[in-house]
């Protein structure tokens, strides 16, 4: 196997996470919760929503990145296999 293949099948192994990651799953969740925040009403309610964003953020946040790291190692890998065939 080439470097550029090893790396196409690295970006490859990047998208399962990308979609997995417990802070990705966590901010699907943090996002239903934020959906009953027009119905949720409790004293606590306030506190509940504001302390779930961190989650929903940060989530997002990793999402992203690891979006952009396996754009890149795809790109790099398809640039780089003609150089090495």
């Amino acid at each position: 196997m080439t470097e550029p293949e090893a790396m196409s099948r690295a970006a490859d192994r990047l998208v399962v996470p990308c979609r997995t990651s417990s802070w990705v799953f966590l901010a699907g969740v943090v996002g239903a919760i934020g959906g009953l925040q027009a119905f949720y009403k409790a004293p606590e309610a306030d506190q509940l929503f504001a302390t779930t964003k961190p989650v929903a953020d940060r989530g997002a946040a990793l999402k992203s990145d690891l979006t952009v790291v396996t754009g890149a190692l795809g790109t790099y890998a398809d640039d780089a296999q003609p150089l090495v065939a």
